[in-house]
C-alpha cells in the first residue's frame, strides 16, 4: 500500500495550467496526425529505429498509464469516495483490457513495432495516467454519493459499458 501524503505534490494553478497545455498540444497535433502514417502495424517502418514484438511493446506502452494512474490517485489527499473508486475501477478495467487482453486476443503474430513509437506512446500513457490520477487524488471532494445520480456519471457509464459490450 502506497501512504497517503499530506500535501499536494504540485500547485493547483500548475496542474490546471499543465491539463490546459496538455490539451492546446492535442489540438495542435490533431490536424498533423491525419496526414502522418504511424510505423506500425502494417505501415511499419524500420526507419524509425529498432523493432520489437509488436505485443510486447503494446503491453510496455499501455501498462504505465494505470500505474501512474494508480500511484497518483493513491498518495493524493482527497479521501477516496465510493464514486472516485468506481472511476478508478473502471480506469483499470479499461487498462487491463488495452494492456493485457487486447495484445493476445489480436492476430499479428511476428509483427514488430518500433521502440520510437512505444516510447512516444509511454510518455503520453504518464501523462494520461498523471492527470487522471493526480485530478481525482487531490482535486475529487465534489465526488460524493449524490454523484451516482447525476446525469453525466449516468451517461458516461452507460457509453463506457456499451462500448465495452460492442468490443466483445
Amino acid at each position: 500500500m502506497i501512504p497517503q501524503a499530506d500535501f499536494m505534490w504540485i500547485d493547483p494553478d500548475l496542474f490546471f495550467s499543465l491539463n490546459k497545455f496538455w490539451i492546446l498540444i492535442a489540438i495542435l497535433l490533431f490536424p498533423i496526425q491525419l496526414f502522418i502514417t504511424a510505423p506500425y502495424g502494417r505501415h511499419i517502418s524500420r526507419t524509425w529505429g529498432y523493432l520489437i514484438d509488436n505485443r510486447l511493446g503494446w503491453v510496455i506502452m499501455e501498462i504505465v498509464s494505470p500505474t501512474v494512474f494508480l500511484f497518483f490517485l493513491l498518495t493524493g489527499v482527497s479521501e477516496l469516495t465510493t464514486p472516485v473508486a468506481v472511476f478508478a475501477v473502471l480506469w483499470c478495467l479499461h487498462y487491463l483490457n488495452r494492456s493485457l487482453i487486447f495484445p493476445w486476443r489480436t492476430r499479428t503474430s511476428g509483427k514488430k513495432i518500433p521502440l520510437t513509437i512505444v516510447g512516444s506512446a509511454i510518455f503520453f500513457n504518464c501523462m494520461n495516467g498523471f492527470f487522471n490520477g493526480y485530478y481525482l487524488g487531490n482535486f475529487s471532494q465534489q465526488y460524493d454519493q449524490s454523484w451516482f445520480f447525476e446525469w453525466n456519471f449516468i451517461f458516461g457509464l452507460a457509453l463506457f459499458l456499451g462500448g465495452a459490450f460492442f468490443y466483445i
